[in-house]
């Protein structure tokens, strides 16, 4: 059994969501070839509503969730061309800059290869080579402090907006929900559609909350779509869970409504995973302000170091960890 796999889940955390919730979608996205949510016959957005007889276009591959992720195999007809670019522009950007570091050091494959990640002051960086990670640090204990058999790497996020962000958690969740859940979600897709970021609760923080997966790189997204059971007179949890796992972390967010009012998310137990975690937290993505200084961190260990003259590293190694000014 490896040993960042769980043996078993643990029975009340199942019998919680057996309860209150009723898994509406999820799936593994390992597949080779593309699977198309949707009909392809008669294509309707399902963002802004238009179909081809109002001049809506649907030539391009649109990704359910962001190709930044490791999604290469979950498309859908009902996405069309223009949103498909606004939401590549907007939210989906400002996703892969917020990750951009987690998503370096796990090794999540996006859109055309493993992204790099240089420090905004241009003295670290995070690359892949051949399967093999790679840390410069050219200034001391400026971005890496070694202790005993631990390293901390720690960086600064690019620039993003925390709510984009939350939209984009968002954005994906509707891109799986069922057709005849779409009509108590009208005001949401208005929300994740619009520009101008303002909360779409009155007196609830936009939170998501998360479980970090030590030492162990969840290679192909899976996700979970929960209902809670239930009338909404009887609320007292989300009505609309998502929750995503994939890299070194597994996300949950509320899909928000503006009628369901009950305790927040961060009230109820996390969804169950089948990975043992190291840290759990809450992510606040409320804010509406462009962000330039999050700090993110991420702790390696290792089991013994052995100290290499640069002269001695292959040539394409060198190359890789080169820092350009």
């Amino acid at each position: 059994m490896n040993q960042f796999i769980k043996e078993n889940i643990d029975p009340k955390l199942a019998e919680f969501y057996d309860k209150h919730y009723t898994v509406l979608n999820w799936d593994l996205l390992n597949d080779k070839k593309y699977t198309y949510l949707g009909n392809k016959e008669t294509k309707v957005c399902r963002f802004c509503g238009k179909d081809e007889f109002n001049g809506a276009t649907f030539k391009k591959l649109a990704h359910a969730f962001p190709e930044s992720i490791g999604n290469r195999c979950l498309a859908t007809y009902y996405e069309c061309d223009k949103c498909n670019e606004k939401f590549g522009k907007t939210i989906e950007n400002d996703y892969a800059n917020y990750m951009k570091f987690y998503h370096s050091i796990s090794g999540i494959h996006g859109k055309k290869k493993i992204p790099e990640f240089i420090s905004n002051d241009n003295k670290s960086k995070s690359v892949w080579v051949d399967d093999k990670y790679i840390l410069t640090d050219t200034n001391e204990h400026c971005h890496c402090l070694i202790k005993g058999n631990s390293i901390l790497y720690q960086s600064t996020a690019p620039t993003h907006t925390p709510m984009a962000v939350f939209k984009c958690f968002v954005k994906m969740a509707i891109s799986v929900m069922p057709e005849n859940n779409l009509k108590q979600f009208a005001k949401t897709i208005e929300w994740i559609c619009n520009k101008k970021h303002e909360n779409i609760f009155e007196n609830k923080k936009l939170l998501c909350r998360y479980e970090m997966i030590p030492g162990y790189t969840i290679e192909y997204p899976c996700y979970f779509l929960y209902q809670r059971k239930g009338p909404k007179s009887l609320a007292i949890y989300p009505y609309m869970i998502f929750h995503l796992t994939y890299g070194n972390f597994s996300y949950m967010i509320e899909v928000p409504t503006q009628e369901d009012l009950h305790q927040s998310i961060d009230k109820i137990k996390f969804p169950p995973i089948p990975f043992k975690s190291s840290s759990a937290g809450i992510l606040d993505l409320t804010s509406n302000k462009p962000v330039s200084d999050l700090q993110q961190t991420m702790l390696f260990h290792f089991d013994s170091s052995e100290e290499i003259s640069i002269e001695h590293l292959p040539e394409k190694v060198k190359n890789a960890a080169l820092i350009k000014k």
